[in-house]
């Protein structure tokens, strides 16, 4: 697959940031937000759900949630 300037920086980025990066799984994040999270807030906005799943999906694996 061919990079452009958005995928450069996002990779520069997951480079440049001092903490641990990990990439879930759409369908892992799917199956997980079924059986633990129920309804996403009516506060979260649409474009906002898949990184309240994600921040939940790690909070849960920290064992914060």
């Amino acid at each position: 697959m061919g990079g452009g300037a958005v995928s450069f920086k996002l990779e520069t980025l997951f480079q440049l940031v001092e903490c641990e990066t990990a990439f879930v799984n759409p369908v892992a994040l799917a199956k997980f937000a079924r059986g633990n999270l129920g309804v996403v807030p009516e506060s979260i906005l649409r474009y906002q759900e898949d990184a309240y799943r994600c921040a939940a999906f790690h909070l849960n694996r920290a064992g914060e949630l």
